[in-house]
């Protein structure tokens, strides 16, 4: 004999007491039936037990999606097939936990003993301390790894709470079967009215829950890789900019802007002043993707920097000196430039339209960043956004967030 599923049995238990209501004798208006406690007081149960067998299986529903493959039966792995989703395995319980901790710390206290005595004896083996050294910090690290773990999975939690809460108060006037997320009270219900309709909403939601959950993981992993960069790349400029002060530039920015000079003046004026802030533009303009993806980036700009101006000087001691009418033609051409870049401020300040409408759009934290970097090497916004247009172009070299 097959074995009913719980739906089988609710839809058996509901037509059972349809069937009952059908049955009963229509009751006149005056007469006063008998009483039949037993009939009344089991209808409330048979309400309980297929509610009860819904949420049941709504949580087996999500149970299942935290299950591997393995770990099911093939009944079970059918039901998974059905909902369309996957979980990541549960986390191990607290005593897994504890003793991995005591054997983590056990290898601890083994590899400091070795090292000591590897010290001791003045040993040679300098590649074996490294690699001692390196997995005795990776250990360590694994120890407080926990603790990272239970915050991400505090922020996970809340993160759901919230969202469901305002699903909860956003879809309360929608249709039942609209809805993202409903009170309790609305799905017990829906259940009596039409289990199968509310049962197949269950598992949908079941669905969307796995699928943001994993959403939120993956946001949140991104995120701690960017903060991860942002700090490298934070202590990368200030060795950059302690080794060249001239490259950082916020106060001669400041200068000029407050002379009302527009971010093309500004960029054409640090270039003149400044030759280790135009070599540093050059730079970044030739691999934007390269410095700004790089840990190291502002110092991989300074190190191709100090080459860059090191062989301008050498060429400039073997150029001959410029001639009048040379020096003359270049003055022209710059004060053409100048007045160029001032007329197009009037029209800017005369049209707003022409102004770029790029400063209204948000920009992503990895724009943001870009910005960062580019303004401690100098590189002025338009500049940038001219940098980037250009690799946008070229398969392959597009720069994303």
């Amino acid at each position: 004999m097959d074995k009913k599923t719980p739906q089988q049995v609710a839809e058996e238990k509901l037509s059972e007491i349809k069937k009952q209501k059908e049955e009963k004798p229509d009751l006149k208006p005056e007469a006063k039936p008998e009483v039949k406690p037993a009939v009344e007081d089991k209808k409330p149960d048979e309400k309980a037990n297929i509610l009860k067998m819904a949420e049941e299986q709504a949580k087996r529903d999500e149970e299942l999606l935290s299950k591997k493959d393995e770990e099911m039966s093939d009944e079970e792995k059918k039901r998974k097939t059905e909902l369309l989703a996957k979980k990541e395995k549960k986390e191990s319980p607290d005593e897994k936990a504890k003793k991995i901790h005591e054997s983590t710390q056990k290898r601890i206290d083994e590899l400091v003993g070795e090292l000591k005595s590897l010290k001791d004896e003045r040993s040679k083996d300098v590649e074996r301390i490294d690699r001692l050294e390196k997995e005795k910090a990776d250990l360590e690290k694994r120890l407080s790894a926990p603790k990272e773990r239970e915050d991400e999975v505090s922020l996970l939690k809340k993160a759901e709470t919230e969202r469901l809460r305002k699903y909860l108060d956003e879809d309360k006037t929608k249709p039942l079967a609209e809805r993202r997320e409903m009170s309790k009270e609305d799905l017990e219900a829906w259940l009596l009215e039409d289990y199968v309709s509310a049962n197949e909403w269950l598992s949908e939601r079941s669905i969307r829950r796995s699928q943001e959950r994993g959403d939120d993981s993956r946001k949140l992993n991104e995120a701690k890789k960017f903060k991860a960069l942002s700090v490298k790349q934070d202590e990368s400029a200030k060795r950059s900019e302690a080794r060249h002060p001239e490259l950082n530039v916020d106060k001669r920015m400041a200068e000029l802007k407050a002379q009302g000079k527009s971010e093309n003046e500004i960029h054409t004026t640090l270039c003149k002043e400044n030759p280790k802030y135009r070599i540093a533009m050059e730079i970044i303009a030739e691999d934007a993707a390269k410095y700004f993806g790089a840990e190291n980036g502002p110092e991989l700009i300074a190190e191709e920097m100090e080459k860059r101006l090191k062989a301008e000087s050498e060429k400039k001691e073997q150029k001959p000196r410029e001639s009048e009418e040379e020096k003359e033609a270049r003055i022209r051409r710059e004060a053409a430039e100048d007045e160029r870049q001032r007329l197009a401020r009037i029209d800017e300040s005369i049209d707003p339209s022409k102004k770029s409408s790029s400063s209204s759009k948000e920009k992503t934290d990895f724009e943001k960043k870009q910005e960062e970097i580019a303004r401690r090497a100098g590189m002025s916004p338009e500049r940038l956004k001219a940098v980037n247009e250009r690799r946008s172009k070229i398969p392959g070299l597009a720069v994303k967030d």
